[in-house]
């Protein structure tokens, strides 16, 4: 049986945390199957580890971690390098005598799409409806013949009477 050893760096100070932000993280293998917590000089270590590739997280309810994956020979010999799912080929070594540093804030929602007035212009319901309004004043305006201006008057609708009561 082995030992992880580790130390937790100190976060950037734009990630905005309170003092007690190490009190709340908690170290874990394999998704749980050994779990750890950090001491008050941000180092941790886990015993009775068995040789063999796991993967170890950092978990914070405020602060992401990037998980590393440590592999232990039966030799005794410890390799670490960060996880990625998307290519699991491509490795990315780390030292051993694992630093982890808070990566960032986790966003449990979604920050509110703004409003834009260029997306209410652009909207099609809105060139519709506007565009053929304003080239129909365009074209009167453009209009000087005096013949081609009444016949657009006698294209357009009748008016309406009041309908008497």
């Amino acid at each position: 049986m082995y030992t992880i050893e580790g130390t937790i760096l100190s976060p950037d100070r734009k990630l905005n945390l309170p003092k007690s932000w190490l009190r709340d993280i908690t170290v874990s293998v394999n998704n749980g199957e050994f779990k750890g917590f950090v001491r008050l000089d941000r180092r941790f270590s886990m015993s009775g580890v068995p040789n063999g590739s796991h993967i170890l997280q950092a978990e914070h309810p405020d602060i992401y971690f990037q998980p590393v994956e440590v592999e232990i020979t039966g030799k005794g010999k410890y390799r670490a390098r960060k996880v990625n799912y998307i290519q699991p080929s491509l490795i990315n070594q780390k030292p051993y005598s694992l630093r982890l540093r808070p990566l960032d804030r986790r966003k449990y929602l979604k920050s509110r799409e703004q409003w834009r007035l260029i997306e209410l212009i652009l909207n099609p319901m809105v060139l519709v409806m506007v565009v053929p309004l304003l080239l129909m004043l365009v074209v009167l305006k453009i209009i000087r013949d005096t013949e081609s201006k009444k016949e657009l008057d006698s294209l357009r609708l009748p008016k309406m009477n009041p309908v008497p009561i």
